[in-house]
């Protein structure tokens, strides 16, 4: 598990960033080199052309960990379109588009965001969609010796997201088949859409890849008052030995720094 003080921590700057004034440009990676973390999660880079992005992460020293696809293309509002049925070149290119990403911030991961079931489709028509297209995505990710990943998010967040429990994901995941298409675990989703934290993370570790953090259900972080107890979480994950990376993805109540405090507190020794 890597984390720090004393394990290491992901920062996910789309959230744990919030006060900074650009939030997907450059200066993610100087803030993040200054607070020195060690690794970036980042939900849009789109904004700034790859190359510039990899010059401020040499400079600063921050490792990329992951970044997501595309989600709100047309500009209205939509969160990806893995799963919608008639759009599948839209998902190639967009997809492609995040291959050139990931390969130039050498990100490990790329969230394939599902999307939200169209007016007039169903479950049945965007579950074959979503698995055809991730079988293309997972044949050109492995290739790249890259990961793609699938994240349920709860039906509050983003109403009538396809990806929506981790029972599906997990359906979706097998139906696949590939080594390059595991489980985004965010412990926020994962209280919201069920809860029974414990027997669930040791359920769903087979296929977890990735996990974010943050409080229920306010999403700030984890020692802010809410449903989670995060010292013991944190055991958990300890317990059932999980060694990937974990994401702070909420926002700061009181800044980004001073948010940072709370890993002493929360963290096994």
């Amino acid at each position: 598990m890597k984390l720090i003080c004393p394990l290491w921590m992901l920062s996910c700057v789309v959230w744990v960033s919030a006060d900074v004034c650009i939030p997907e440009g450059c200066r993610r990676y100087e803030t993040a080199g200054a607070e020195s973390t060690l690794a970036l999660e980042t939900a849009n880079p789109y904004c700034v052309p790859p190359e510039k992005l990899a010059s401020a992460q040499a400079t600063c020293g921050v490792n990329q960990v992951m970044i997501n696809t595309p989600k709100d293309e047309r500009g209205d509002g939509e969160f990806g379109h893995a799963c919608v049925p008639g759009r599948e070149k839209e998902f190639k290119y967009s997809f492609e588009q995040s291959l050139v990403y990931a390969v130039t911030l050498r990100s490990s991961y790329i969230h394939i965001m599902s999307g939200c079931i169209p007016p007039g489709s169903n479950e049945s028509e965007c579950r074959k969609t979503y698995v055809s297209n991730l079988k293309s995505a997972a044949s050109a990710l492995s290739k790249l010796g890259m990961q793609g990943l699938i994240e349920p998010i709860n039906s509050y967040s983003i109403p009538n997201y396809y990806m929506n429990c981790y029972d599906k994901a997990i359906s979706v995941i097998n139906s696949v088949g590939s080594q390059n298409i595991g489980l985004l675990l965010d412990i926020y989703h994962l209280q919201t859409i069920q809860g029974n934290l414990t027997r669930s993370i040791a359920d769903y570790l087979p296929y977890t890849k990735h996990i974010q953090i943050s409080q229920v259900p306010g999403r700030h972080e984890p020692n802010s008052p809410g449903e989670l107890n995060y010292g013991y979480v944190m055991a958990v994950l300890q317990l059932v030995r999980y060694q990937g990376w974990i994401g702070l993805e909420y926002h700061p109540a009181k800044g980004t720094e001073e948010g940072l405090k709370w890993v002493q507190e929360c963290c096994p020794t």
